[in-house]
């Protein structure tokens, strides 16, 4: 799962703390928050990972295969499943 903290709604933050208390899901934070103290809190509240807008795309790509390789998850959107680590290499 990948979250931004400023999402209609629902803010990044409220879905993580949420998805946490029931899931162990790999979740990244890709957000334009750069600071520390919203680097520091959103690992805290359990992201797995954190990257801050504007993000280099082979970065980006390789920090998601670090986590499938770490979680060991199929890439889903929906019904479409996928490797990404097949395509995005």
């Amino acid at each position: 799962i990948v979250l931004d903290y400023l999402m209609p709604v629902m803010d990044g933050r409220e879905m993580l703390r949420r998805l946490r208390h029931t899931k162990r899901t790999p979740i990244m934070m890709l957000t334009a928050r750069n600071s520390v103290d919203d680097r520091v809190a959103g690992l805290d509240l359990g992201a797995d990972d954190y990257v801050s807008k504007p993000f280099v795309q082979q970065e980006l790509l390789a920090r998601l295969r670090a986590l499938h390789d770490a979680h060991d998850v199929p890439y889903r959107y929906g019904e479409w499943r996928t490797m990404l680590a097949h395509f995005a290499s």
